[in-house]
Order: C-alpha cells, then structure tokens, then sequence
C-alpha cells in the first residue's frame, strides 16, 4: 500500500513534470528571439552572458533543495526567519555583487557596445537563486500545484 504522503509526492511530480517542459521549451524560444533580434554576431557575446542565467538556475536548484530540507524535516517550521532565508542565499549575493563590481572589465572583454547587458545578467542571476526561497517552501511543503503554476507563469 502506498502511504498518502507518498502519492502526494508522484501525484506533484507528474505535475511539475509537463511544467518543467513548458518551461525548457519557453528556454528555447527565449533564446532563439533573443538570437534573432540580436543578430549572430552580437548574440555571441550576449549570449555568453546567458550561461550566468544557466549558472544561477544550478544555483537556485540547491538552494531551493536546501530550503525545502530545512522546511520539511520533523519539526521544521514554514515560516523562515528573514536571517535564514538570508544565509540560504548569502553565498550568491556575494557572487553577484562580485559580478556587478567587475561589470565594465566584463564589458570590454566581451566587446559589448554598453554595460547594460552585464547588469542585466547579473540582475537575471539575483532574481533566479532568489525565486528559489518560495519554491523550496513550496517544495518543502507539498505543496505542488501553485509551484507548477509559479514555474509555468514566470
């Protein structure tokens, strides 16, 4: 017999597994826009900049992993203090305040026209690891459907 928690966990992962492909297919039209309005020879250059959005969604993996850990061990609260949710992240806030401090070197090593395009890679990575907070609680949770919707939706 299969325990209730258990069904409860397939049930969310045969959701989140139709939204994980709209969203690596969102992945791949996203990158084929941005290589189409940007042209080849600009799209090199930015594109090496979408590789931090590929870094900070590893990022994000393990702290949503470790947020939903923390949440769903016997006795583990739903609600995180704000230094906790901190230390979850701490790591790759310094990481993209390091990013951000070398913003014009970066710009000149990749021969972009102006730096918005290394701020906007260091904004894309920040926002990424910092959706992770909610969706580990929602992971930690059980809580299956609103996190597919959030993962559709963004």
């Amino acid at each position: 017999m299969v325990r209730p928690d258990a069904r409860r966990a397939l049930r969310g992962s045969m959701l989140l597994v139709p939204a994980g492909a709209v969203i690596g297919l969102g992945n791949l039209a996203f990158g084929a826009v941005v290589g189409r309005i940007v042209g080849s020879a600009l799209y090199g250059a930015v594109g090496s900049l979408l590789v931090a959005g590929t870094i900070a969604s590893l990022a994000a993996l393990g702290t949503l992993y470790e947020v939903a850990r923390t949440i769903s061990r016997p006795g583990g609260n739903w609600h995180l203090s704000h230094r906790q949710l901190y230390s979850f992240v701490q790591p790759w806030l310094f990481l993209v305040a390091a990013f951000a401090a070398f913003a014009i070197p970066l710009q000149h090593f990749l021969r972009l026209s102006s730096v918005t395009p290394v701020v906007v890679a260091c904004g894309l990575f920040l926002v990424t690891v910092l959706s992770a907070l909610p969706q580990g609680m929602l992971v930690g949770s059980q809580r299956f459907v609103p996190l597919a919707a959030i993962g559709v939706a963004t």
